[in-house]
């Protein structure tokens, strides 16, 4: 009975209190450093990879078969996460006043301002049903007068089984990996800039 009124609650009560939007929350990263020039943010896509699936088939009695299923793309850290990641960027650089003025630049169609933050997405990669991503990611920041640059591997922690339940699991996948890469970002954005 108990494991009923457990299930109960976790199908009616919980889906209600976790956010569909898992998009970076600029108010949590705080940076210090600041350039009065402007600076033209852009991105760059490489490999994008997703993963394939496996679930546990009945061969008999206590017996379980892994079986590969196919994956998804819809699970691929891709262009669009990719292009929702830099807009948050730009949101976090602006409410931190970084830049004199930012300037987001999708398709390297506006070439606004001589300085540019490129974030390059060497490789995305999701794996498993309760999906992790593996990321590999190159940020430069070109100047008049100085070219920085820095390249982050990581992977996003796995999340929890209760996520993976109410199907919110990818966004928080994306929402974890996101988080460390502005960490990161942000981090580096300090050193370079009160050089």
């Amino acid at each position: 009975m108990n494991k009923i009124m457990l299930f109960i609650f976790l199908i009616t009560v919980l889906p209600g209190c976790m956010s569909t939007n898992m998009r970076v929350s600029p108010e949590t990263y705080v940076t210090t450093a600041n350039v009065n020039y402007p600076v033209r943010l852009t991105l760059t896509t490489g490999k994008i990879e997703y993963g394939t699936s496996s679930i546990l088939m009945p061969a008999g009695g206590n017996i379980y078969v892994p079986v590969a299923g196919s994956g998804q793309p819809e699970w691929a850290y891709g262009r669009n996460d990719q292009e929702a990641f830099v807009q948050d960027l730009k949101v976090v650089l602006d409410n931190n006043s970084v830049f004199s003025s930012t300037a987001v630049d999708l398709d390297n169609s506006n070439k606004c301002c001589d300085s540019e933050l490129n974030v390059n997405f060497v490789s995305t990669k999701q794996e498993g049903e309760v999906p992790i991503y593996y990321m590999d990611v190159i940020v430069t920041l070109e100047t008049p007068d100085r070219r920085k640059q820095s390249r982050y591997v990581f992977e996003s922690n796995r999340v929890s089984e209760v996520i993976h339940i109410f199907d919110n699991y990818l966004k928080a996948a994306r929402h974890k990996a996101n988080g460390k890469l502005m960490k990161m970002i942000l981090a580096d954005l300090n050193l370079w800039l009160e050089e």
